[in-house]
This record gives structure tokens, C-alpha cells and sequence, in this order.
């Protein structure tokens, strides 16, 4: 850009506009959508994860189907409650609703048995969470477990990945800025040669450019250059050969006055 000449500084600006702001706006397009379908298989893996604690939890339900009964060792509880990122809530209820065991204040959604299992967003102890709500089988029948998790694994994946294709993506807009900048300036050289040819020439050099390897993009402001050096050669020649017949006409009239003086 900044060896461009004062000739096609502000064509090469436009064309670069041009070229370059659709093509990036359209990356930016692709850039966005390939963030949201990249982010989608590891939440699923995520939330697989989730219905995994519950299953867990499922073969330490006991009791007849009327008062089910949650008896889970602590070990077992504390490792499952955290994975040394996130901390998890559970809770277990009834098919309609009835609290069994774990964490009371779960936020519970309004769900439909034949669309279990369902994954929503939600915030428990002042805290976002993800929720991953399922019916599963115990010993003391269907119950339906709720597992929460804290978000901190997934935004920090989210921010690595955003990080990943933001770097990739402000590569990838470089080189294709970077490869358009190259091929407008290499497509403008003719410009630049074409004034250089003018440049080199005096006032009186009328001779017509040359046409010969011009892209056919430039060749009729050439033909039209050449055209108006035509003219003026035409008008130049005409002034010519007006001067010189004044000259003679006042050579003339000199030799005539100076020949009446003789006589």
C-alpha cells in the first residue's frame, strides 16, 4: 500500500474495498456459524456426562415404589458432587414431582414423561448451572433425577474455542486481504507503466503510446490518448503553416513597400 503511486492510490483503495469487505463480512458470516456448530458436540458430551452421574446414582435407591429412599455412601456423594472444576447437584423425585432426596431447591422445569430426557440452563446458589433432567429406572421403580453442574468447564472450553477461531480466522483474513492487496496491485501495474511513459516525456513528444501487451481494460483510454496526440499534431501542424503564411504574406508586403520606395 504504501509504495503505491499517486495514480492508483485511491483506485487500489476502492478495489480493496471492494474485493476485501464482502469477503470478510462472508468469513465473518461462516466464522459465527462454525463456532455454533463447533460448540454443539461437546455440550452434547457434556450433558452425556450429566445423565452419567445420574446413572450412577440409580442403584442406591431402595424402598417400595410409595416411599423411595436414597442411600448413597459419602464417598461416593463428595466424589460425586465435584470433579475438581464444577461442583453437582442432584436431585431425586417422584414421577410427579415429590422430592425424595438431594438438593431440595433445584430449579425443576414443567416436562412431559414421553421428552425425558431434557438438558436446560438455569442458576442455583447464585450460580449458572446446566441441568440435565431424566426419568430412569431403580429398584424402587421410575424416578425422575435431576443433575446440575456448574459451568466452568464449559466456559472454559467455550473460551478456548472462541480463542482457537478468532486466531484462525484473523489468519485466514490476512492472507486472503494480504493475497487480494497482492493481486490489485499487480493488476494495476499497467496504470503505474502507463505513467511513468507520460512522466518521461517533454511537451513536445507527441508520439502515441504503445498498445501492444496493454490489457484490454486500459486499451481505450490509450486509444483515446492517442487519439487526442492525433489532434493536436493536426492542430499543431495547422498552426505551422499558418505562421509560416503570415511570414510570407508579410514578406510580401515588405518586398512590395520596399519596391514602390525604389521606384
Amino acid at each position: 500500500m504504501a509504495g503505491a503511486s499517486p495514480l492508483t492510490r485511491s483506485l487500489l483503495h476502492r478495489i480493496l474495498l471492494w474485493a476485501a469487505a464482502p469477503v470478510v463480512a462472508i468469513l465473518v458470516a461462516f466464522s459465527v456459524h462454525d463456532y455454533v456448530f463447533t460448540l454443539r458436540p461437546p455440550t452434547i458430551a457434556y450433558d452425556q456426562a450429566l445423565l452419567s452421574a445420574a446413572l450412577a446414582i440409580t442403584p442406591h435407591v431402595s424402598g417400595p415404589a410409595a416411599a423411595p429412599r436414597l442411600q448413597i455412601p459419602a464417598v461416593l456423594e463428595d466424589a460425586l458432587r465435584s470433579d475438581g472444576f464444577d461442583r453437582i447437584f442432584f436431585a431425586v423425585r417422584t414421577i410427579d414431582g415429590r422430592y425424595v432426596a438431594g438438593d431440595r431447591n433445584l430449579p425443576l422445569i414443567t416436562f412431559v414423561q414421553d421428552e425425558l430426557p431434557v438438558y436446560y440452563d438455569a442458576a442455583y446458589g447464585g450460580q449458572p448451572v446446566r441441568v440435565a433432567l431424566a426419568r430412569l429406572p431403580t429398584p424402587a421403580g421410575d424416578l425422575v433425577f435431576q443433575i446440575a453442574e456448574t459451568r466452568n468447564k464449559r466456559e472454559r472450553m467455550r473460551g478456548e474455542l472462541l480463542r482457537g477461531l478468532i486466531v484462525a480466522d484473523l489468519l485466514l483474513i490476512a492472507a486472503i486481504v494480504g493475497a487480494v492487496i497482492l493481486g490489485v496491485q499487480r493488476g494495476l501495474r499497467p496504470l503505474s507503466d502507463l505513467q511513468r511513459e507520460l512522466k518521461s516525456r517533454s511537451h513536445l513528444d507527441l508520439r502515441p503510446l504503445p498498445t501492444q501487451q496493454t490489457p484490454t481494460e486500459l486499451r481505450p483510454i490509450l486509444d483515446e490518448i492517442n487519439s487526442l496526440l492525433q489532434r493536436l499534431i493536426h492542430r499543431e501542424l495547422e498552426l505551422g503553416l499558418q505562421r509560416r503564411q503570415r511570414r510570407a504574406q508579410l514578406m510580401r508586403g515588405v518586398r512590395d513597400e520596399a519596391g514602390l520606395r525604389g521606384e
